[in-house]
């Protein structure tokens, strides 16, 4: 593997798993320090990173990108595009995984009712980031389409930024919504049913999406949340960007 590559893959990373906050400088000396490289590698990678959206340029300085209401609005109609086909054709194999992860999406739900936690992380132990990070793979490994997981692959890069941002700045009510909501998909799977299953998947990305903007706007500025459209409108989703 190319050094910057190496480079790419490991700021990227830490990016998308949330080591590097929005508005993180990226600072090229430090970050070949860091990876135990020189700058040239590192150089490259952060001029990819900006290329990518993932990073911006500020000055001149590189810092990680913030995501911006178009952001979130390109990422979850892409995701609703192709997510609710791909859990249908799971259904059609009805892979026993998806029982075993219906259950532990129940165990959610179950600790986000009981657990009083106002005000902390609702994920301080990323436990449930990471069952969805298997129901990710599960999808991917029993879709049975290779063309239609790298598309999953390629918007989850950055669909998994996104989630860990609401995620942190969310409560246990938004988990435990989720998890019901990802229950009710595991479950249609598992039980064979792929139109049910398209249709919750597609439920679930609504609700996700209203959810992460509301984050990025109480993050961003002092602006109320006010109704913001559906993915499947886009029209009116680009007066918002």
């Amino acid at each position: 593997m190319k050094q910057s590559d190496f480079a790419h893959r490991e700021i990227l990373r830490q990016i998308t798993e949330l080591e590097l906050a929005p508005g993180t400088p990226l600072r090229e000396v430090a970050v070949a320090e860091s990876l135990g490289l020189s700058r040239t590698p590192v150089r490259e990678a952060l001029q990819r990173l900006v290329r990518e959206g993932v990073a911006t340029v500020v000055g001149r300085s590189v810092v990680v990108s913030r995501p911006t209401i178009r952001d979130l609005t390109e990422v979850y109609q892409a995701r609703e595009a192709i997510e609710g086909y791909a859990t249908a054709l799971c259904a059609a194999h009805s892979p026993d995984i998806f029982k075993d992860l219906a259950e532990r999406f129940a165990m959610f739900e179950t600790l986000a009712r009981d657990t009083d936690l106002s005000g902390k992380s609702s994920d301080p132990d990323g436990e449930y980031a990471l069952l969805l990070s298997d129901l990710d793979q599960a999808i991917i490994d029993n879709c049975g389409n290779s063309r239609l997981t790298t598309l999953l692959s390629n918007i989850w890069t950055e669909a998994r930024r996104i989630r860990l941002i609401v995620l942190t700045g969310g409560g246990f009510d938004r988990v435990r919504e989720s998890a019901t909501e990802h229950r009710e998909i595991c479950q249609a799977v598992a039980g064979g049913n792929g139109q049910l299953a398209s249709q919750k998947t597609i439920e679930h990305l609504r609700a996700s999406y209203t959810s992460a903007i509301k984050s990025v706007l109480l993050r961003q500025s002092d602006i109320p949340f006010m109704n913001l459209p559906l993915v499947g409108s886009p029209a009116k989703s680009a007066d918002q960007r």
